[in-house]
């Protein structure tokens, strides 16, 4: 009978429900209630555990597609050398101006040279390619093109982008060589020219970038992400890697400039392994000989003042 059905049931209730595990006939209208509650407490807390579930692998996905939507591959160009390399006296940068500073002989087969060692990189990838709007970084990136072409490399899209421009000193006409002798007691990384940049400012726009990047990427179909070439200065280029590598102000003030058609070349094994330097970055951001040189190469560094303390251990420093 129905009954004895409902009785059988009490009986293989949880221990805390035993107290009530009489004919549901005969109890009070008041216990009835509670055994009501605590059914729908029960069924509350299932649903919960349920939804909890499908969130936790809803965000799971959602992270993996995050990464997956990261480039495996990522090339920082410096122009080739410019008109301006030379220019010991800023004649160049007070007649024409930085964003007008073109390339040289020199600078066309050091664009041209990198356009081939990158078509080798990238294989039969797709790239896509981030320039910064100065004569100099156009005309690298023209014949770096012509070579990727040749090489039968597929470009996605190219975009001009004015926040990857270099560094401003004292405005675009450059007539006197910038004093820098407060950076040394103040800071290389937050010290800011008069009508000029520091680095710090310089990493707000890189910030500013970046957050761009990643919207473009996130368009792009997952299975077909493509490898990434940013075609920019040498000090914009070592903010870059800091951006993505989250190294600290004390980290970068290691490094230094690239040379004029130099790369940055960073990259990832896997969708869940760390971006990493490859051993040739190290050694043109003078990297190589320091024996900690390895920790910079990692997504980010765990230690800090750790490491601080070997590199000037490395370089016969003291601690102090």
């Amino acid at each position: 009978s129905r009954a004895s059905n409902i009785n059988q049931l009490s009986a293989c209730a949880m221990p805390w429900a035993m107290p009530w595990a009489w004919d549901l006939t005969q109890r009070p209208a008041f216990w009835r209630g509670l055994e009501v509650l605590q059914f729908a407490a029960l069924a509350v807390g299932g649903a919960l555990v349920v939804s909890l579930h499908y969130q936790i692998a809803s965000l799971k996905s959602l992270v993996n597609k995050s990464r997956a939507n990261k480039p495996d591959l990522l090339i920082l160009l410096r122009h080739g050398e410019s008109e301006g390399s030379g220019d010991c006296e800023r004649q160049i940068y007070g007649d024409k101006g930085d964003p007008h500073i073109e390339i040289t002989e020199l600078g066309r087969r050091q664009a041209e040279e990198a356009g081939d060692f990158i078509a080798k990189l990238v294989g039969k990838r797709s790239v896509v390619t981030y320039v910064s709007p100065y004569t100099r970084a156009r005309q690298t990136y023209e014949l770096v093109r012509e070579r990727l072409r040749s090489a039968g490399v597929k470009e996605v899209w190219h975009l001009e982008d004015p926040r990857l421009r270099e560094r401003e000193f004292s405005g675009t006409f450059q007539r006197e060589k910038v004093d820098k002798s407060d950076a040394e007691n103040f800071s290389h990384f937050f010290w800011r020219p008069v009508s000029g940049e520091s680095c710090a400012d310089v990493y707000d726009r890189v910030s500013g970038f970046m957050d761009s990047f990643w919207r473009g990427l996130s368009r792009h179909p997952t299975a077909q992400v493509p490898a990434a070439i940013i075609v920019t200065h040498g000090l914009t280029m070592r903010i870059i890697a800091m951006r993505w590598l989250r190294w600290t102000p004390e980290t970068f003030m290691f490094t230094q400039n690239p040379a004029p058609g130099a790369m940055l070349v960073i990259q990832r094994k896997s969708l869940h392994s760390p971006y990493r330097l490859t051993e040739e970055s190290l050694d043109v951001l003078g990297l190589r000989e320091l024996q900690v040189a390895r920790s910079l190469s990692v997504y980010s560094l765990s230690d800090q003042t750790s490491y601080r303390r070997n590199v000037k251990k490395s370089r016969g420093l003291s601690e102090s």
